[in-house]
Order: C-alpha cells, then sequence, then structure tokens
C-alpha cells in the first residue's frame, strides 16, 4: 500500500517538475517591451519593440519606428545580435523622394592595434545601401578603420589573379590596376590609374612597421618617376600585381622595400 502511494507521488512530482520548467524556460528565452514618445498633439513619435533574453539580458532584437507629427511612418530601424558571430547587425529602412525604400544595412565589428602597453580596441562599421528590389546600391564606412579594413580585405582576396599588361579588372591586373581597382570598389575612391597619378593623391609617408597602417599605397622608384605600386596589409606585408609570372602575391615589406608611401584614407 505504501509503495502504491510513493508511486503515485512521485509521478505527481515529476508533472509539476516538468510543467514548472517548461513554462520557465519558456519565459527566460523570450521577453519583450514596447517604449513610445509621443509629440504634443498625442501622435506617436518613436516606437520600440524590443525581445531580449531574461537570463542573460541579451537584447537579441530592437525594432524602432519612426513617426512625423502627422502619424506617418517615416523610418524603421532593426538592430539584430547574432551570438555565435557576437555581431551586431542594424538594417535601416527609410522613405525617399523616389518613392521607394532605400535600406541601409550596418554591419559592427571590432579592429585591434597594438600598443606598447596595452591592446587598444576601436568600432568601425559598414553600411550596405540597397534599393527596396535588392540591388546593391552603394557602401559607406564610418571611421578610417572601417575604410582600411576594408581596402585589406579586397585587397588579399585577389591575391593569386594573374597579371595582364593595362589590366584593371579581377580577370588580369597590372600593379596599378590592381590598386586602382580596389580603392574603387571597396571604399569607392578614385586614387587614379596610373602609378604617376596615383604619385600624386594622399599623405606621404614613411617605409616601416611603426608608421605605415593597413591600406597605405607603396610606391617603388622615385616621387617624380614611380615604376611599381602595392598596397599595405599590415604585420609588415604587402600585396602587388608582380610580374606576368608571379601574378598578384603578398610579400613581405623587408623581402623587396618599397621607396615610399601614400596614405590615402
Amino acid at each position: 500500500m505504501i509503495k502504491k502511494y510513493l508511486l503515485v507521488f512521485s509521478v505527481l512530482m515529476m508533472f509539476v517538475v516538468c510543467t514548472l520548467g517548461s513554462t520557465n524556460s519558456i519565459k527566460a528565452t523570450k521577453l519583450r517591451s514596447t517604449t513610445s514618445s509621443y509629440y504634443s498633439n498625442k501622435k506617436i513619435k518613436s516606437k520600440t519593440i524590443t525581445e531580449y533574453d531574461s537570463k542573460t539580458k541579451r537584447k537579441y532584437l530592437i525594432t524602432r519606428y519612426d513617426y512625423n507629427n502627422k502619424g506617418t511612418n517615416t523610418s524603421k530601424n532593426v538592430t539584430t545580435f547574432d551570438a555565435k558571430s557576437k555581431r551586431l547587425t542594424l538594417t535601416k529602412y527609410s522613405k525617399v523622394k523616389s518613392k521607394f525604400k532605400m535600406k541601409a544595412k550596418y554591419f559592427y565589428y571590432n579592429t585591434h592595434s597594438k600598443a606598447k602597453t596595452k591592446k587598444v580596441t576601436t568600432k568601425a562599421y559598414r553600411a550596405d545601401y540597397y534599393n527596396s528590389k535588392g540591388k546593391y546600391v552603394k557602401s559607406k564606412y564610418s571611421t578610417k578603420d572601417g575604410q582600411r579594413n576594408a581596402v585589406v580585405a579586397l585587397a588579399k582576396s585577389q591575391n593569386g589573379r594573374r597579371y595582364r599588361a593595362g589590366g584593371k579588372s579581377p580577370s588580369g591586373f597590372d600593379c596599378s590596376g590592381l590598386t586602382s581597382y580596389v580603392y574603387g570598389k571597396s571604399v569607392s575612391k578614385n586614387i587614379g590609374r596610373t602609378s604617376y597619378s596615383q604619385n600624386k593623391k594622399g599623405k606621404t609617408v614613411k617605409v616601416s612597421t611603426k608608421s605605415l597602417k593597413p591600406g597605405d599605397v607603396l610606391f617603388w622608384g622615385s616621387k617624380k618617376s614611380p615604376y611599381h605600386v602595392g598596397i599595405y596589409l599590415g604585420s609588415g606585408k604587402y600585396i602587388h600585381a608582380s610580374t606576368p609570372r608571379s601574378g598578384v602575391q603578398i610579400k613581405k615589406l623587408n623581402s623587396f622595400k618599397p621607396s615610399y608611401a601614400k596614405r590615402m584614407i
């Protein structure tokens, strides 16, 4: 008889524990709050809907709607957090005069630079703009670090491309064609097509790992008549369109040292 009561009691306890556990987990994984601001005419000025985890207090989705004083929605900002990549993404939607919605997607990330005593971390982001049909329009960068990172990333992706005299596209590059293409595509910056015209841009920088910054354009030869260019990648390395035999390759700074450098950003 006692065994029978114990069995019934244990089954009931298991049911209670499972029920409470499931309700707690639901409450802990998804919480939602809404905050609003108003105009003097009692129309909503902005409304923010936030979803977050009650255990970690981490905000995973923040949606903000902005309105004019007539109550018409003018823009929408959606911020999401990816727990795996630990990357914060902000997507902006706004109405423009051309009667379609422009979408801007911001990717936040950290860039690191080494100092003698500590590591300094700065925030930089890229904004990719698309029209209502999803077609890419342009990119913008909030900081110089963001622009330099974009230049370096695109330059590295061209490693291994073939060399072609007069080439200025991924199908084949010459030295100045590579630098011109990378700056034009990554940060929409026109630095000139030839090494001579590129030499007239930017600020002169000494060639040393202490003075150079990623994205600096390296020159070989005199300032009046440079004969070769490349892009500094950081960590004592650069990329250049070398020769028809070698193609685009990454080299160490001291293997074929440049004469001087220009800072374009």
